[in-house]
């Protein structure tokens, strides 16, 4: 059975959540990126994004994750504009534009391809494997479905 986001414990999806961003960047640049560029994410979260990418499986279910988390940062947008917050209407426009398109062109080398993993599988990922994984072995793992 397929692991859900919703069924995480608090403690499971905060060892899932590296910030916004690949797992291989720099924590301290996440964590400026967070504070400045997605504080106006309210229901959008690069944690649940970060799931389904460690669950894995193909490119159409990536794309799928990808248009997931692009719906819920424009209800975000549209939310700070229908309370007024028109500096972060912009920012989020703006940063959720771009990171929407560094995510579609290079999400592929964070997402893991292959079998989807269950639940402890995905535990074991974020506690153990965490961005360890090499170029060329997310290129042979590559897969469409």
């Amino acid at each position: 059975m397929k692991p859900s986001w919703n069924g995480m414990s608090q403690e499971d999806r905060i060892l899932i959540n590296n910030g916004c961003g690949p797992a291989w960047f720099p924590l301290k640049a996440k964590r400026f990126i967070d504070r400045h560029f997605m504080a106006w994410m309210f229901d959008a979260g690069c944690g649940h994004h970060d799931f389904g990418y460690i669950v894995g499986g193909g490119e159409l279910r990536r794309w799928m994750c990808d248009l997931k988390l692009a719906k819920a940062m424009l209800n975000d947008v549209k939310l700070c504009f229908k309370h007024g917050d028109y500096n972060n209407f912009i920012i989020g426009l703006f940063s959720g534009t771009v990171f929407y398109i560094a995510l579609f062109l290079f999400g592929w080398t964070s997402f893991e391809y292959g079998r989807q993993k269950s639940r402890g599988e995905v535990i074991a990922y974020a506690r153990f494997k965490h961005g360890e994984t090499s170029f060329i072995q997310r290129l042979k793992r590559f897969r469409w479905k």
